[in-house]
């Protein structure tokens, strides 16, 4: 009996194109928020942290003045940009967008997604911070070379 070795297509390697789009990334706290541009392929773009009082019913306003000059300032093409995922402390309805209570901000049943949304025009994606800050740590940070992880958020 013969034995036949067939060989496929050779691989090939696939590179994301960074000048696809971009997305942004908040992560909203009592006292600032941490924003955040990668582009397609993953690679940080620009990051800022400025201070603000928490007050969630005012945040679309705030952010949608701060917003436009930040993509200016960063030179990022508005036309690319893919949508942004916002991490939260509090109890989260990532499906629909919604902060269903956080005793930080003191809010219940807010439309965190449409609010930003508005202020960012671009979709918005709303999860619990600790979930995201994992997730980040899985994909980008220490934890990259390892299946499972585990986190602790103080």
């Amino acid at each position: 009996m013969l034995f036949r070795s067939r060989v496929g297509k050779k691989q090939t390697l696939l590179q994301i194109n960074p000048e696809h789009g971009w997305a942004a990334g908040l992560e909203l706290t009592r006292d600032h928020i941490e924003l955040i541009a990668i582009d397609a392929a993953g690679a940080v773009r620009a990051q800022t942290r400025f201070t603000w009082d928490g007050n969630l019913a005012l945040l679309g306003q705030l952010l949608s003045e701060r917003w436009r000059m930040l993509v200016a300032m960063w030179n990022l093409p508005i036309d690319r940009l893919l949508g942004a995922g916002v991490g939260v402390s509090g109890i989260v309805d990532t499906p629909r967008g919604k902060l269903l209570q956080s005793t930080m901000f003191d809010m219940r049943d807010f439309d965190l997604a449409g609010m930003l949304g508005d202020a960012m025009q671009t979709p918005v994606l709303v999860d619990h911070n600790a979930n995201l800050a994992a997730l980040a740590e899985l994909r980008l940070g220490a934890a990259r070379e390892h299946s499972q992880i585990g986190r602790a958020h103080v």
